[in-house]
C-alpha cells in the first residue's frame, strides 16, 4: 500500500476547490455580461450616469463594471458584511478612480480599496453619492450607481433602488 502524504492530498483538494470557485465566477460573469440590465439615464456635463440598481451581488457589480468605458465613479451600497471583495481588487484598481459608498459595513470596503482609489467618500445615502461624485468627475467619467448587495432594511426591491436614484437624479439635474 502507498503511503498519502495528507498535507499534500489537503493542498491539492484545496487548489481543486479553488479551481471550481473561479470558474463558478467566470461562468457567472459571462452569463451577466450577456444579461446586463443597467440603464444609461442620461449624459449631463460630459459625464455618464448609469443606473445599475439590480446589480445586487458582487458579481453584477464586476459584469457591470467591465462593461463601462473610461474612469468610473461608483456608487455603492455597503451590507454589514460585504464578502468577496478581494475578487474585484484588481478590476476597482484598473477601472475605479473613486467610490461614494453608504451602509453599515464601510470599513472593510474601505479597507480593501482606498490605496486602489484616488477617492473614498462614506456617504449618507444615494442622492448624497450622485451629488458628490457628479462633483467630483471630470468629462469622460461613468457614475455608476450598482449596489452590490440588497438591502432590505429599507428597499423592499431593486425597483426602489431605482426610484430613489432616478429621483435624485432629476433633483441633481434641476439644481444644474
Amino acid at each position: 500500500m502507498k503511503k498519502v502524504n495528507v498535507k499534500v492530498l489537503k493542498n491539492r483538494v484545496e487548489s481543486l476547490e479553488a479551481q471550481l470557485l473561479r470558474a463558478r465566477d467566470s461562468i457567472a460573469l459571462e452569463k451577466l455580461k450577456i444579461e446586463s440590465h443597467f440603464e444609461l439615464v442620461e449624459e449631463f456635463d460630459g459625464k455618464l450616469f448609469i443606473n445599475d440598481c439590480n446589480a445586487i451581488d458582487l458579481n453584477a457589480c464586476m459584469a457591470s463594471i467591465e462593461q463601462q468605458v473610461g474612469k468610473i465613479i461608483w456608487i455603492k451600497y455597503v451590507p454589514p458584511m460585504d464578502r468577496d471583495l478581494d475578487k474585484l481588487k484588481n478590476l476597482v484598481s484598473k477601472k475605479v478612480k473613486a467610490m461614494f459608498c453608504f451602509g453599515e459595513g464601510i470599513e472593510s470596503v474601505y479597507n480593501s480599496f482606498s490605496n486602489e482609489l484616488e477617492l473614498f467618500v462614506k456617504i449618507e445615502n444615494i442622492a448624497e453619492g450622485l451629488e458628490f461624485a457628479n462633483k467630483y468627475a471630470q468629462k469622460g467619467d461613468t457614475i455608476l450607481f450598482s449596489p452590490g448587495a440588497p438591502n432590505y432594511k429599507f428597499f423592499e426591491s431593486s425597483t426602489d433602488w431605482n426610484k430613489e436614484f432616478n429621483s435624485a437624479f432629476l433633483k441633481l439635474n434641476k439644481r444644474a
